[in-house]
């Protein structure tokens, strides 16, 4: 697995709701166990088991830093995770997102139709989306700290049920996907297929003056 490290800055929330069953015929979700997304047939993109993101110091600011989770690849077009974060900070708390760039081949797709789709199944998944150049705020966005595998993406929330209130590790959360449903199915041999995808916690509210150009240093030596 691979481990990038950012500062925890402050970020936008979309609204979304909870959701526990798995969702036939949503592009993305979360909230239903590894066993239960097994079943439905999407492949575990990282069978040894849940990924971890551990908390550390990052230059002295007080919601320090975290690391996404990130399965290696390649990924099925089917597939999920789970995933749980140290010391989870839940300050100013968000939601938690999850990352995903999406080769598109020859399929004439792109992110903007994609998540088009998305938005408009999120009444059933709770999942909203935006593009990685547009989560964030006006002082940092998600593109200022996301892994350069990461680079314009697309960026997905969600405000499931579980939070922890209590630092430590926090509860196991999966996030699935499944592209094989986007219409046509020539999408896929036009070679659409995830080329990576990476979960992180809900950012803090720590959206400082120069702020950016630590976020900056910390992705370049990631």
């Amino acid at each position: 697995m691979k481990y990038h490290s950012y500062v925890l800055v402050a970020a936008t929330g979309f609204s979304s709701t909870a959701f526990s069953a798995v969702i036939s015929g949503a592009i993305f979700q979360s909230g239903s166990t590894a066993a239960e997304y097994a079943a439905a047939g999407f492949t575990n993109a990282n069978p040894s088991g849940v990924l971890v993101s551990y908390a550390q110091a990052c230059n002295g600011y007080p919601n320090g830093c975290t690391t996404t989770v990130t399965p290696s690849g390649p990924l099925a077009n089917k597939g999920f995770y789970e995933f749980q974060f140290s010391d989870f900070n839940a300050y100013n708390y968000s939601g938690l997102f999850s990352a995903m760039a999406i080769n598109y081949g020859t399929s004439g797709l792109n992110n903007a139709q994609v998540i088009e789709q998305v938005n408009h199944q999120s009444g059933l998944t709770g999942l909203t989306a935006t593009t990685s150049a547009l989560a964030g705020d006006a002082h940092c966005r998600f593109n200022d700290f996301l892994p350069t595998d990461l680079d314009n993406s697309i960026v997905l929330n969600w405000f499931p049920a579980n939070m922890p209130t209590t630092p430590g590790l926090s509860q196991v959360f999966t996030f699935a996907w499944d592209l094989t449903i986007i219409d046509p199915p020539s999408f896929i041999s036009n070679g659409l297929s995830v080329g990576a995808v990476g979960s992180l916690p809900s950012p803090g509210a720590i959206a400082l003056m120069g702020l950016a150009g630590v976020v900056g240093g910390r992705r370049r030596r990631a």
